[in-house]
C-alpha cells in the first residue's frame, strides 16, 4: 500500500513540475495586478493653425493606464468651423472651404501623477484630414489624409481621485506621407493649445 502511496506522489509532483515547465514565461505574468492598471476618457479642446489659418479641434481621447504614469490610447478630433485658406482667394467661390478632422493614437508619460500639480507629456501620432466643399464651377473638390506626429507639455491637476484637469502646448510636424487629390492647400507644422478633463479609475484597484 505504502508503494503504491509513494508512486502517486511521484507521479503528481512530475505532473506538476512538467505543468510548470510548459507554462510559457510572459511579460506581466501570469495574474493581473489590477493595482497597476486603470482606464480614462478625456474630452478636451485644442486651438491651432492649419493652411495659414486659426482654427480649432473638438477633441477626445481614451486610453489604458499603467501604473499611473504610462497611458496609450486612441484620439479623434473635429473642427466645428469650417476654414477657408487664402489660397481660396482667387481662383474658387466665395462659398469653397475646407472641414477639418484628425485621428490616431497616443503615449503618455505622467511621471509625478501623485502629487496635486504635476506635468505630463503626451505625444500624439495620427492623420489630418482636410476636405474641400462647394468649390463650383467644376472643379474637383480636394482632399487629403497627411501624416503627422505632435509632442507636447501639459501641467496637470488632481481635481478628485477620477478626475484631472490638464492644459498646455504642443507642436505638431506634418509629414509628407499620405494620399492628396484635387484642389486643397498644404497644412503647415504648428504650434497647438490644447486643455481637456481626464475621467477615469486611473489605477481601479489601490
Amino acid at each position: 500500500m505504502k508503494k503504491y502511496l509513494l508512486l502517486a506522489a511521484i507521479s503528481l509532483l512530475a505532473t506538476k513540475t512538467i505543468a510548470q515547465q510548459n507554462e510559457p514565461e510572459t511579460l506581466f505574468g501570469s495574474k493581473i495586478n489590477l493595482s497597476q492598471i486603470g482606464f480614462m476618457v478625456d474630452p478636451g479642446f485644442q486651438f491651432t493653425k492649419v493652411a495659414g489659418v486659426n482654427t480649432s479641434f473638438y477633441q477626445i481621447r481614451a486610453g489604458v493606464v499603467f501604473n499611473d504614469k504610462f497611458t496609450i490610447g486612441g484620439f479623434y478630433g473635429e473642427s466645428p468651423t469650417e476654414i477657408r485658406p487664402a489660397s481660396f482667394a482667387s481662383g474658387l467661390p466665395a462659398t469653397a472651404n475646407v472641414n477639418l478632422s484628425m485621428g490616431g493614437g497616443f503615449i503618455e508619460y505622467t511621471p509625478w501623477s501623485g502629487k496635486v500639480v504635476h506635468l505630463t507629456f503626451p505625444v500624439a501620432i495620427g492623420a489630418l484630414n482636410m476636405e474641400g466643399d462647394d468649390y463650383g464651377y467644376g472643379n474637383q473638390d480636394g482632399e487629403s489624409n497627411k501624416l503627422f506626429i505632435e509632442p507636447a507639455a501639459h501641467l496637470e491637476v488632481n481635481l478628485h481621485k477620477y478626475v484631472r484637469f490638464h492644459a498646455g502646448v504642443g507642436y505638431r510636424v506634418m509629414g509628407d506621407s499620405g494620399s492628396s487629390r484635387g484642389i486643397i492647400p498644404e497644412a503647415e507644422n504648428a504650434v497647438s493649445v490644447q486643455a481637456g478633463l481626464k475621467i477615469g479609475m486611473f489605477q481601479i484597484k489601490k
